[in-house]
């Protein structure tokens, strides 16, 4: 049976459950919020099927050392584009599967605003899995739904972690000619303890939420931010109060002790298409510098260079040099994250504290943050919020 020795040996795949013949591995949030295998030791028969699943146990297997190959990419549709958090380059890969009669499996929000892997089979249904989502998903039993369609030969596009993918790949043990993986260059994974704390504390101030944009696009691409709309109309965009999750995330106070040692930090995978957000467009194809998003696109296989040479009558695409690409835009592709020191303090704090005073403690804005806030909106309608951002850092 499978043994956590180090929670720094545990990413929270699901691939253990997903695996386990015959149900007696769940997952168990921790006091800091983060799922972990428990196992029922009455039921367990030692088949060892679930240390096999573990990706940290058996890391992916790449094929070649060969670099990928490297793009930018815009959808052409400014409607999705404009929804999405990048360049909209997944939705087009869905839709490609998706008109195929096949499902999309991505993360989405349930009806309390907590963050899970689901599947959908119609352009309608798609929405629900645009935008980023910094928050560790439930993927619950999606491994064995992706496996029961492929076996079925039904096309499936499935998104998620590099961890994620990595556990999708040792469950399904061999590939499909109909499935389509999608990774991201993940910065790391939040507590969902977090999350909900911070949710909890933005109903009860202002009421039910309605939407939730991690990277809202209303001051351009370079100005993304996150973003709040209630049920009751009102609309929020800026302040410490709206900002303190991702602020957390992005100072490493609330990431998952596996992600500072992440194992997956690897330039060819075994997805076939990597993404990320590609900020410096400007370097590759000035005409494509409009400040509504890019995606960076990694290719590592055959059938992902097929499917976006398709795909190119819908975008925006052009190859540009890998080095240069992940030096300008991919940084995270290769390094984990740096521990913070101040993180056990942090979770200690968080059972404790109102979200005010975290933030006071944690998260306070600087002189420079507040200006910036206060003058985005004007630097936006002026057209010159993206060439700044290139140059000072720290905005979000």
């Amino acid at each position: 049976m499978i043994k956590i020795e180090k929670k720094e040996d545990c990413c929270g795949c699901f691939g253990c459950v997903n695996e386990c013949p015959i149900g007696c591995v769940s997952l168990k949030n921790d006091s800091e919020g983060f799922p972990y295998p428990f196992i029922d030791e009455d039921k367990c028969i030692n088949c060892g099927m679930c240390n096999k699943v573990c990706p940290i146990l058996n890391p992916p297997i790449i094929d070649s050392n060969e670099k990928p190959k490297a793009f930018v990419v815009q959808n052409i549709d400014e409607v999705v584009r404009k929804d999405s958090s990048s360049g909209g380059i997944f939705s087009l890969l869905a839709n490609y599967v998706l008109k195929r009669n096949g499902y999309v499996f991505g993360v989405a929000y349930d009806d309390n605003w907590n963050v899970k892997h689901i599947s959908v089979n119609s352009v309608d249904e798609l929405g629900k899995l645009r935008g980023s989502k910094y928050v560790q998903s439930n993927l619950d039993l999606a491994y064995r739904e992706v496996k029961a369609l492929l076996q079925k030969n039904i096309w499936v596009c499935f998104s998620g972690t590099p961890c994620q993918i990595a556990a999708l790949k040792n469950y399904l043990k061999k590939d499909y000619s109909t499935l389509l993986i999608v990774d991201i260059i993940c910065h790391g994974v939040p507590s969902q303890k977090v999350w909900r704390k911070y949710l909890d504390f933005h109903i009860n101030k202002y009421g039910p939420i309605d939407k939730i944009f991690f990277r809202s696009k209303e001051f351009g691409f370079a100005g993304s931010t996150m973003a709040l709309f209630y049920k009751s109309g009102k609309k929020l965009y800026m302040g410490q109060e709206l900002q303190f999750h991702k602020a957390c995330f992005f100072k490493d106070l609330s990431t998952r002790p596996s992600c500072y040692e992440c194992k997956f930090k690897t330039a060819k995978r075994v997805s076939d298409f990597t993404l990320f957000d590609c900020w410096h467009i400007n370097v590759f194809n000035a005409n494509m510098d409009d400040d509504k998003g890019t995606s960076g696109v990694l290719i590592h296989s055959e059938r992902g260079l097929h499917i976006l040479n398709e795909l190119k009558k819908e975008a925006l695409c052009q190859e540009v040099n890998f080095e240069e690409l992940i030096r300008l835009d991919g940084s995270m592709l290769l390094k984990s994250i740096k521990y913070n020191n101040k993180r056990t303090d942090f979770f200690s704090d968080l059972d404790r504290m109102t979200v005010p005073v975290l933030i006071r403690k944690y998260t306070p804005f600087t002189l420079k943050k507040r200006l910036i806030q206060m003058v985005k909106p004007t630097l936006s309608r002026l057209g010159i919020l993206n060439k700044l951002k290139r140059k000072m850092k720290g905005l979000i």
